[in-house]
């Protein structure tokens, strides 16, 4: 409604990423940021805070009459996981390329130091498989302190790339929670029409979300084959 005091909440609603940094990575010439697509919302009034400060985020967000927190990950922290390559690996699903463990060596520590470099400049991380389903722990403490005090007034988004455990008291404190996905270049509109109702939250889920780790099946991160049985 007009006149509404919407406080958003999170490092993410400033990033223009549109997705991983891998071979999915299409860059636009243009991004809308979620806060960017929010603040041209007419009619309301936008407070954005970046989170770290949770005595802050407490205070702000009590005096709010709506708490949009955006959390979730970004290309460095599920992206293509291309920064430790195994030679022996590499060996046998390039044997074109790599029909000797030496010379997969050698593949192996030239694109480590290429990578090592890009990502050293660039300020990222390696990417792949996540080690939890959970989100990171300050986001979970953000949420926490949130949901304490605005309650209802939450709205909460995750942006990631698949299900995401969040803990109980935000589970059952919020008012909605948002699967974002990453957004793409027009993300910051996309939000913005689903929020304020010019457009229906089309998307389906397309797996389960489960409320505890102790739901999935046990997997060794690093295995090099895999026999699934009957419970797979």
């Amino acid at each position: 409604p007009t006149g509404q005091r919407i406080l958003v909440v999170g490092p993410l609603a400033t990033s223009t990423q549109t997705g991983d940094n891998g071979s999915s990575f299409v860059p636009d010439s243009t991004v809308v940021s979620p806060l960017e697509g929010l603040r041209s919302q007419s009619g309301i009034t936008i407070a954005y805070l970046d989170g770290y400060d949770l005595g802050r985020v407490e205070r702000e967000a009590q005096r709010a009459d709506i708490v949009f927190a955006l959390v979730g990950y970004t290309g460095a922290d599920e992206g293509e996981y291309i920064a430790n390559l195994d030679p022996v690996g590499m060996a046998a699903s390039l044997p074109y390329l790599a029909p000797y463990p030496v010379i997969a060596r050698a593949i192996c520590w030239t694109a480590q130091s290429v990578l090592g470099l890009v990502r050293l400049v660039k300020g990222e991380i390696g990417g792949g498989d996540r080690k939890t389903l959970r989100l990171r722990r300050a986001d979970e403490q953000l949420l926490r302190a949130i949901v304490t005090v605005a309650g209802t007034k939450t709205i909460v988004a995750i942006e990631s790339s698949g299900p995401v455990i969040l803990p109980a008291l935000v589970r059952k404190g919020a008012a909605a929670i948002m699967m974002t996905g990453y957004g793409g270049c027009q993300y910051g509109n996309a939000l913005r029409e689903v929020l304020f109702g010019d457009a229906e939250p089309a998307g389906r889920l397309a797996y389960s979300i489960m409320k505890s780790e102790d739901d999935i099946a046990e997997i060794d991160m690093n295995a090099t084959s895999v026999v699934y049985n009957r419970f797979w």
